[in-house]
């Protein structure tokens, strides 16, 4: 839990110090939209707990922020800049990945967001509302297919998606984010058949509900 007040930032007791049992020591994390909010919660949560943690959003100067303080309260980060929309820099940014990390044991895609969707459906723009959409469904399946390759060779591989309340009960002036966490709970579950043999939710502090997907080590792609 995070706690914060109108006098100071964030106070993350989880931090302060690292957590003297870490039971994710020697395991790589990949945490998407990792610059601001709960993206970078993750990836300072990951951290402290031991993973070491690549932190990938499309805004460089935010993920060096992330990683400046993972790693001054002792933690292991790096940052790598790339649109998750973007299908080009994806397949480049896992490229890039396969030649400094032999893999990866977590990926959790945490990218999204609704910002813009807030005019009722009569009066929505298309291209804005079909991009809040991509936001929240096109980045999970293409950094989820891409991550493939390094996530088989990882130890007890999982798969996280950040899911939302608002994708099983709608809110006026909410139609587009709501229908992409909607398909992305649909998606998560086509992982699921195609690759492991279970999903298990969980939850976070907000109504979001996630999708957690341990991948078989006999994977293929």
């Amino acid at each position: 839990r995070i706690h914060s007040s109108a006098d100071g930032p964030a106070v993350r007791p989880y931090l302060t110090p690292l957590m003297n049992d870490q039971p994710l020591h020697g395991r790589i994390a990949l945490v998407t939209g990792a610059g601001r909010g709960l993206g970078r919660e993750l990836a300072l949560a990951y951290a402290a707990a031991g993973a070491s943690v690549i932190c990938t959003a499309r805004t460089q100067s935010e993920l060096d922020q992330t990683v400046a303080e993972i790693t001054a309260a002792g933690g292991q980060a790096c940052a790598f800049a790339c649109d998750a929309t973007d299908e080009q820099q994806t397949r480049e940014f896992f490229v890039t990945l396969a030649t400094q990390f032999n893999r990866l044991d977590i990926v959790f895609l945490n990218a999204g967001g609704a910002e813009g969707d807030e005019r009722p459906i009569a009066e929505s723009d298309y291209a804005a509302w079909k991009q809040i959409v991509d936001m929240n469904l096109s980045t999970a399946f293409l950094m989820a297919r891409d991550c493939l390759p390094l996530l088989r060779l990882g130890t007890d591989p999982k798969i996280i998606t950040m899911g939302s309340g608002l994708g099983r009960t709608p809110r006026i002036g909410a139609s587009a984010y709501g229908c992409g966490k909607a398909a992305l709970s649909l998606f998560t579950k086509a992982l699921a058949r195609s690759y492991c043999r279970k999903v298990s939710p969980s939850t976070n502090s907000s109504p979001a509900r996630s999708g957690q997907i341990p991948i078989r080590s006999n994977l293929t792609t």
